[in-house]
């Protein structure tokens, strides 16, 4: 009986069992720090903060002009091309209340362009001959500008700019002139 207390070894027990699967190699340790892709959203991230900070005028000037939305300022521009045409020195004051106009008796018979201008324009100079919806609009966002300026063809061939600013949410002309030639981009 001394069979009984004999005790296997490691090597006699795994024989009677059932053979086992191959094990697989251990996993390699993990590296700490900061993945590839974290590294990428952060770069990402540092660069649309710079351009935003660089570019914050031109971004509040296009969300202040809205120019995805025209009817606002070719209700401006309208208005401002029918009191021209009719001469009506309360209607142009209306959508353009800074406009420096010379009027005999409400009607108008010339507007200064300018502070600086030598010579006031004469108002049939500066009536258009079409509506607001033949205007070509021209949005400037540069950071200290931030203003539209539409060009309507008069009957003589030239060209009527007119400057518009919005403020506190509502369209102004600010300025009149007068271009010899179409607007170029």
């Amino acid at each position: 009986m001394p069979e009984d207390n004999v005790q296997e070894t490691p090597e006699q027990a795994e024989s009677t069992e059932s053979p086992r699967a191959p094990q697989a190699a251990p996993a390699p340790p993990r590296k700490r720090g900061v993945s590839g892709g974290a590294i990428i959203f952060l770069v990402i991230g540092v660069i649309a903060v710079v351009a935003g900070t660089f570019y914050s005028a031109e971004i509040k000037h296009i969300l202040t002009m809205q120019p995805w939305d025209k009817s606002a300022p070719m209700a401006v521009i309208e208005t401002a091309t029918q009191a021209l045409q009719n001469r009506d020195k309360e209607a142009l004051l209306s959508v353009g209340p800074s406009l420096p106009v010379i009027d005999e008796d409400g009607v108008i018979t010339a507007v200064k362009p300018g502070p600086q201008a030598q010579r006031n324009l004469p108002v049939e100079s500066l009536s258009p001959s079409g509506s607001a919806s033949e205007a070509i609009l021209k949005y400037d966002y540069r950071p200290v500008k931030g203003f539209l300026n539409a060009f309507l063809q008069t009957e003589d061939g030239g060209w009527v700019s007119m400057t518009l600013k919005r403020e506190k949410g509502v369209w102004q002309v600010t300025a009149l002139g007068v271009e010899p030639g179409p607007p170029t981009e």
